[in-house]
């Protein structure tokens, strides 16, 4: 079973040796290691290369910037595995991954297998989710019955793309690749664009990649309005997709408290008109908070939210959170 590990490459080579690394050092050897420089301005070509010289497993693609989804679609394009795993350059490969996923998978034949999450941090790894718990459920559920149960645990939905391990022929046979005009939500859309298409899942307990929390100058702690817009877009489809689940109401409940996180994020952005597009993309879509979970915080958003303005009334829960 050969696997073909992909890489986008964007502004990371303070952590990029330490990727690459990671998947040099697995003891599993069957594997290609397709690296995307998406038009890095810093080193990152150049340390590419150098790892290419001396390794006959690593593929290096330059091109122009495109952005993390154009990149990924690049590297499928490429991929000549089984399987595909989506690895980001500040992120590591786990420790016997590729060993774990192919005693996981077998002879399967199985669409995707989704793994845990390993939140890495400067001095200790977390498990997000032990999937442990829902193995059992898997195996006559389907993949929308799943995330059901995601949603029921009060956790997030398995949809980052380097939470799973994807049949690289599954992908081409259904033209699975990623959208290029979403920015910051893409993982998500992509996610609940193929699971109409999975037939045949394994949620399994192993880890395939280190995350790493809270990188400094990443999309998450560094958000834009291209992103912010991106997860509204997003979101919002989610939302007015929810009658195809056995329980609309909680889903449209969980997709909307998304919805709803984002909007605080607003008030980050620099460019006055840039600013003004999001709120009024709020104001016109508004219905969507009426749908949010009784939580506490949204109950207190929404109110202040009515009282205040979105623009005020982020103002006035940044305070509350200390972060103005």
């Amino acid at each position: 079973m050969k696997f073909s590990i992909i890489v986008p490459i964007y502004k990371v080579e303070k952590y990029l040796p330490q990727c690459i690394e990671s998947v040099q050092d697995q003891s599993y050897d069957d594997y290609e290691l397709i690296l995307v420089d998406d038009g890095s301005p810093d080193k990152c070509p150049e340390i590419c290369d150098a790892y290419a010289k001396n390794n006959p497993h690593i593929k290096v693609i330059h091109k122009p910037n495109g952005g993390l989804s154009a990149a990924r679609n690049t590297g499928i394009d490429a991929a000549t595995g089984d399987y595909v795993i989506f690895l980001d350059g500040d992120d590591c490969l786990n420790k016997n991954a590729l060993n774990d996923l192919s005693a996981n998978l077998g002879d399967s034949a199985a669409d995707i297998l989704i793994g845990n999450v390993l939140h890495w941090f400067e001095d200790e790894e977390i498990v997000y989710f032990d999937n442990k718990q829902l193995v059992d459920y898997s195996k006559n559920h389907s993949l929308s019955d799943l995330c059901e149960k995601y949603v029921e645990k009060n956790v997030l939905i398995p949809w980052r793309a380097w939470q799973s391990t994807y049949r690289l022929d599954f992908i081409k046979k259904n033209q699975l690749l990623f959208d290029s005009d979403i920015i910051g939500a893409e993982d998500c859309d992509y996610f609940f664009r193929l699971c109409p298409f999975v037939k045949n899942y394994i949620l399994s307990d192993c880890a395939i990649v280190k995350y790493r929390a809270n990188r400094e100058g990443s999309i998450v702690n560094a958000p834009s309005y291209k992103s912010i817009m991106g997860q509204f877009t997003v979101f919002k489809k989610l939302v007015d997709d929810c009658n195809k689940y056995k329980n609309p109401k909680a889903m449209k409940a969980y997709f909307s408290d998304k919805f709803a996180n984002i909007i605080i994020l607003v008030n980050g952005i620099q460019n006055i008109g840039e600013k003004k597009a999001c709120l009024d993309y709020i104001k016109k879509n508004s219905y969507i908070l009426s749908n949010c979970s009784k939580k506490p915080k949204y109950i207190a958003a929404k109110l202040i939210w009515a009282v205040l303005g979105y623009e005020r009334g982020n103002s006035f829960l940044l305070k509350i959170q200390g972060k103005q």
